[in-house]
């Protein structure tokens, strides 16, 4: 293997638990989020000549995220699934089990936010971008960064009551 290979491969590697993390933020599950991650990294290897380096490689490969989930959201066969009722969490007394639950009831309801909402609350809250660095990603002004997490964080306050003062709102 050339070390130019070896060089992309060890970018590659550094980031894939952030890409996954993003992934199963943006589809509010592990499986979805790794069937988007997979193609994310397929896409990624046949483009990598395209990395110029005006950006970081994470910044790349997460703009690559966004794109794939994108495309998956709209050709899904249903969209039926993004209104279904979550599953209450679990009735038990082990606090991993109920922090776990806690966790999935949220990660479904950010799931249902309207596409950019979900992406700017994801960006900003989960992977911890400036709003600034978060508006060149998506290409949006940073007010419409600062209106979209706005609106996020309202229909979340509304849907999820209490669960936002130790979860998602910090």
């Amino acid at each position: 293997m050339s070390e130019a290979n070896k060089d992309w491969e060890n970018l590659f590697q550094s980031q894939l638990p952030n890409a996954l993390r993003l992934a199963v933020k943006l589809t509010g599950n592990v499986h979805d989020a790794e069937d988007i991650l997979q193609e994310s990294l397929l896409r990624a290897a046949w483009a990598r000549e395209t990395f110029r380096g005006e950006c970081t490689f994470r910044t790349w490969l997460n703009r690559i995220i966004v794109n794939v989930f994108r495309t998956w959201v709209t050709s899904k066969p249903s969209v039926e699934t993004l209104l279904e009722e979550p599953m209450a969490p679990s009735d038990t007394t082990d606090e991993k089990n109920e922090q776990q639950a806690r966790s999935e009831l949220i990660a479904q309801h950010v799931s249902r936010l309207p596409e950019r909402q979900r992406e700017v609350l994801v960006f900003v809250t989960y992977e911890q971008m400036s709003p600034q660095d978060v508006a060149e990603l998506l290409g949006l002004t940073i007010q419409n960064v600062y209106s979209n997490l706005t609106a996020a964080r309202q229909q979340l306050r509304k849907t999820l009551g209490t669960l936002m003062k130790t979860g998602v709102d910090q």
